[in-house]
């Protein structure tokens, strides 16, 4: 993130950015802000820049609601490191009343704004704002890149467990799986992601016994019918492993559980047709004349060349395409 933060503390999509966008940077303030309260190491620096571009985005006028929850959200990082923003959430409230009238109690925006008000003890104006938002109503495939279903949602059960532990409590069995909905169909980016971890974690932490234990318990049944227990080391949450001889895995514990199932290696066969899924990705290598090859020597330089085409509609953007060299090649850096 060092090399992305620019002179005025907002951060660049790559190193070497000349241009910081909104809720990049306020996402990244509030990742690192996060990050210290679990104990890890956040350059004071780097907050303290970040802090101010902040207070920039807090003081400008919100001209969508999308920018509006951006800036709410700023507003509330803000307040979080001890900075008084009493005159900005009224500013920004003002001016969601005067231009939205009809909708932006109902917004991501007015989370934020009611998780300030709680965090400023003007816990009448908080209560007023946090009911209204409803999680998984709106359906709506995406607003634009950063302003998806499950990121709002996900933001909002995040901020109900935090600062609303009473409304979190009544968020119900029914409203969970469609939050979380969109994880299974698949529609989701990295955004999402990170927000439904956030949010996830926070909604266990509600359910954790008075002690702050938690025991969660690992068995597995083979394939030939044998079971056993498996080793679950607590940090930074409980994880076991297994083989591929697994027929059933068990998972006990108290409270609600989220489990996540990873696989790693590679795939015994290979793919019979093309992949597509949103992207449709072409790769040839061609020689010094711009001629296609599938063979050459050692020491020959050639061109990788990658067609990348949107098969969605709207397009799709803000994607990084990562391409694995061959084994025995090495890129000529003032090349790319």
């Amino acid at each position: 993130l060092r090399e992305r933060q620019l002179a005025h503390g907002g951060f660049s999509f790559w190193p070497g950015g000349h241009v910081a966008a909104d809720f990049p940077s306020v996402y990244a303030m509030h990742f690192l802000l996060e990050s210290r309260e679990l104990g890890y190491p956040v350059p004071p620096d780097m907050l303290r820049r970040g802090t101010d571009f902040l207070q920039e985005v807090a003081s400008r006028d919100a001209d969508s609601l999308a920018a509006a929850a951006v800036h709410a959200q700023a507003i509330y990082l803000l307040t979080r490191m001890g900075r008084t923003t009493t005159n900005l959430l009224v500013h920004l409230q003002e001016r969601l009343q005067n231009n939205y009238p009809d909708a932006w109690e109902k917004d991501l925006a007015a989370v934020y704004m009611a998780a300030t008000y709680r965090l400023l003890k003007m816990d009448a104006d908080a209560h007023r704002l946090v009911g209204h938002y409803r999680l998984g109503t709106v359906r709506e495939k995406r607003v634009d890149d950063f302003n998806w279903p499950l990121t709002r949602d996900a933001q909002v059960l995040y901020l109900l467990c935090r600062h609303f532990e009473e409304q979190a409590r009544k968020v119900s069995g029914d409203e969970m799986l469609r939050l979380i909905d969109p994880i299974f169909k698949g529609e989701y980016n990295t955004i999402g992601t990170s927000y439904s971890i956030l949010a996830l974690g926070a909604y266990g932490r509600l359910n954790l016994p008075a002690d702050g234990s938690e025991s969660v318990r690992f068995s597995l049944e083979t394939m030939e019918g044998q079971k056993r227990s498996l080793d679950s080391p607590p940090a930074p949450f409980p994880t076991a492993v297994y083989a591929l001889d697994a027929r059933q895995i068990a998972i006990e514990g108290t409270g609600p559980l989220f489990y996540l199932n990873v696989q790693s290696g590679f795939d015994r066969n290979l793919p019979t047709q093309p992949l597509r899924s949103g992207l449709e990705i072409h790769r040839d290598f061609t020689d010094e004349s711009g001629t296609a090859v599938d063979t050459f020597i050692q020491g020959q330089e050639v061109t990788v060349r990658l067609r990348i085409r949107s098969l969605d509609q709207p397009r799709v953007t803000n994607v990084a395409i990562v391409d694995l060299l061959p084994g025995g090649c090495e890129v000529i850096r003032s090349s790319v």
